[in-house]
């Protein structure tokens, strides 16, 4: 997971919980416009549920990681795992899933937390709320800071409607976290697929 470039503007990371419909999930990897997966759940997912949206998303060339689940992980093959900031958790899953493995770090809305997770190692930080949960941050201004003073990409964690998914790609964030903007659409696919335009006239308007 790179950072945005001129030529590769903010790419849509996309949170799936695990009770999701597989055969959807396809569909919308199909479309080419995700760059990433994470599969999450209360707990830990099923392990043929995740074995199964490994599988698929590795037929299309795409890396998926899990919630905070570094052993389920590397038995079904994931390419890492998201994890709450935290220090000695970054330690061990580092340690289970070695140096190679996506580690990305979910920071709420705190700076502190971010820039300690960035100099471990963290493969990206994010802002917001994490992927599942209903209250809303406008984390626009912490997106800016970020990609002013720092190096590894930040995801921002999309909660709200259109406008916040917007303002989140104006701040300039590598990768938007969506997750409730597709999944509970009425038509997920023509959903990813608005968003996927957005991202593009919205990058030809800062060209």
């Amino acid at each position: 997971m790179a950072r945005a470039e001129a030529d590769h503007p903010c790419q849509i990371y996309l949170a799936m919980p695990a009770d999701a419909d597989t055969g959807l999930l396809a569909r919308l990897l199909d479309g080419d416009s995700v760059a990433a997966l994470l599969l999450y759940c209360e707990g830990e997912p099923p392990e043929a549920v995740a074995r199964e949206v490994v599988a698929t998303a590795h037929a299309r060339r795409l890396p998926v990681l899990l919630a905070d689940t570094p052993e389920l992980g590397r038995k079904v093959g994931a390419d890492g795992v998201h994890i709450p900031a935290n220090e000695e958790r970054y330690a061990a899953c580092r340690k289970v899933l070695g140096a190679e493995a996506i580690i990305g770090a979910g920071c709420g809305t705190s700076r502190h937390d971010a820039l300690v997770l960035g100099e471990l190692g963290a493969d990206y930080v994010a802002f917001g709320p994490e992927p599942g949960r209903t209250d809303k941050q406008d984390v626009t201004e912490l997106v800016s800071w970020w990609q002013e003073v720092c190096e590894p990409p930040v995801v921002g964690w999309h909660s709200g409607g259109w406008e916040e998914a917007a303002a989140l790609i104006d701040a300039g964030a590598d990768f938007i976290g969506v997750s409730a903007l597709i999944w509970d659409a009425k038509d997920p696919e023509a959903a990813l697929d608005q968003l996927n335009s957005m991202i593009a006239e919205r990058q030809r308007g800062t060209t």
